[in-house]
């Protein structure tokens, strides 16, 4: 609050009050629309502050904990996903490594199809293609 002679400057700052979960800024907005007011001391002692009566306050407040604790949980189950996905993904990896992640069977099929080519011819042409891309730039 900055007091002048022409009235008194009040600015709100972003500011929770834990009790009320109202911020001081919205509490500015409600009462006057903007919260920058430029008023004489003396309408501002008679000014009406708005605010919500305590079982307001205990149930806003009791609708945030719960909506946060749903959110701690969702939190919860995607970062336990992400870990899962993870070890997941290196045990793909490592059968694949091994050689272990097809079946003699399934190598059969993938061998006489006839886009299959061996690792080999594939990792060349990819280096191939890698070569000419930069050669181009």
């Amino acid at each position: 609050t900055e007091i002048t002679n022409n009235g008194a400057e009040l600015k709100a700052k972003e500011f929770v009050d834990k009790r009320e979960k109202l911020t001081r800024r919205k509490r500015w907005e409600l009462i006057s629309g903007n919260f920058n007011c430029r008023q004489s001391i003396r309408d501002i002692v008679q000014l009406k502050v708005p605010y919500c009566s305590p079982q307001e306050q205990s149930q806003i407040v009791q609708e945030i904990e719960t909506r946060r604790s749903v959110c701690d949980n969702i939190e919860s189950t995607i970062r336990e996903s992400l870990e899962k996905a993870e070890a997941l993904r290196q045990s793909i990896l490592k059968k694949a490594f091994e050689g272990k992640l097809l079946s003699e069977d399934e190598l059969q099929i993938t061998r006489s199809a006839p886009d299959w080519e061996p690792a080999e011819k594939l990792l060349e042409r990819i280096r191939a293609e890698k070569r000419t891309a930069r050669n181009k730039h």
